[in-house]
C-alpha cells in the first residue's frame, strides 16, 4: 500500500504524530497488499534497522514497544496485532484506508470529505466517533455476555475491528460458534479465542445456517464403501 495525503490527514485524526510511529506506519503499509484486508508477519528489528539506516540511528526498544502499541489502540483497525510471538515478531491485519474510512462513515452516516487540507475529523466528528465505538463496545459486551462469553475492553475493541465494525459478521461466527458445539460438544474447549480466530480467518463464510445437512452415520469404513457404491450404481450416469 501506497502512503498518500489522506494517510497524513488519517494520521493526524487519529493522533498517531510521533516520528516513531508514523515511520513505523508508512514501513508496515508497503508490506501489506494493496486494496485487501490480510495479515503478515512483521519483524521490528527489520524496522528499526531501516530506520538506522535512513535516520542515521535506530529508535530504542522502548520507543519501538510504544509505537507498535499505538498503531494497535489508536489506528481505528488500519493496523491491529493479531499475535505476539516475541516482543519484536508480530503478527498483524492491515487494512486499506478505504476500508476503515467507509466503516467510520457507516457508523457516522455519511462519508467523510477528504478534498481539503483540513483534518479527516473535525473535533466534534472524533468526538460523536468515540462516542458511537463506546456504544458499540458496550453493546456487544452486552451480547456476548448473554451466551457466556467474557471479553475485556481491550479484547472488546479487538473484535469489533477485525469483525469490520459489523454486528451481522459477529453474529454470524456466533452461529457457526454454536452450531460446531451443538453437533460436536466439548469440540470448542476456548470459545472466547475460537470465535476471534473464526472473525479473523472468515469460516463463517463458507456456513449458512439454515442449510444443515443430516449426512447419514457408518459404524465402519466398509459401510461406508458399499453405501456410496450403491447410490452411485444405482443412479447410473449418462456418458459423456
Amino acid at each position: 500500500m501506497t502512503w498518500n495525503k489522506k494517510n497524513d490527514q488519517f494520521a493526524l485524526a487519529c493522533g498517531l504524530t510521533r516520528q516513531s510511529t508514523l515511520l513505523m506506519l508508512r514501513w508496515i503499509l508497503r508490506r501489506a497488499k494493496p486494496n485487501e484486508v490480510g495479515e503478515i508477519e512483521i519483524d521490528l528489528r527489520i524496522f528499526n534497522a531501516w530506520v538506522a539506516k535512513n535516520r542515521g540511528r535506530p529508535f530504542d526498544p522502548k520507543t519501538i514497544r510504544e509505537a507498535i502499541a499505538q498503531l494497535d489502540e489508536k489506528s481505528q483497525g488500519l493496523v491491529l496485532i493479531t499475535k505476539s510471538y516475541t516482543p519484536w515478531i508480530k503478527k498483524i491485519l492491515v487494512r486499506p484506508l478505504e476500508n476503515v474510512l467507509q466503516n467510520n462513515a457507516q457508523e457516522q452516516g455519511k462519508y467523510p470529505k477528504l478534498k481539503t487540507s483540513k483534518p479527516v475529523y473535525s473535533d466534534a466528528s472524533k468526538e460523536k466517533l468515540n462516542r458511537l465505538l463506546q456504544h458499540n463496545i458496550s453493546k456487544l459486551a452486552d451480547l456476548l455476555s448473554k451466551i457466556g462469553l467474557i471479553y475485556n475492553h481491550c479484547s472488546l475493541k479487538r473484535i469489533w475491528a477485525i469483525a469490520g465494525q459489523k454486528f451481522d459478521e459477529i453474529e454470524r461466527g456466533i452461529e457457526l460458534m454454536l452450531y460446531q458445539n451443538s453437533i460436536k460438544p466439548g469440540s470448542i474447549t476456548n470459545p472466547q479465542a475460537w470465535l476471534i480466530s473464526c472473525l479473523k480467518n472468515r469460516w463463517f463464510e463458507s456456513f449458512d445456517l439454515n442449510y444443515s445437512p443430516d449426512l447419514p452415520k457408518f459404524e465402519s469404513v466398509k459401510e461406508i464403501s458399499r453405501f456410496v457404491r450403491e447410490v452411485f450404481q444405482g443412479d447410473k450416469l449418462c456418458p459423456e
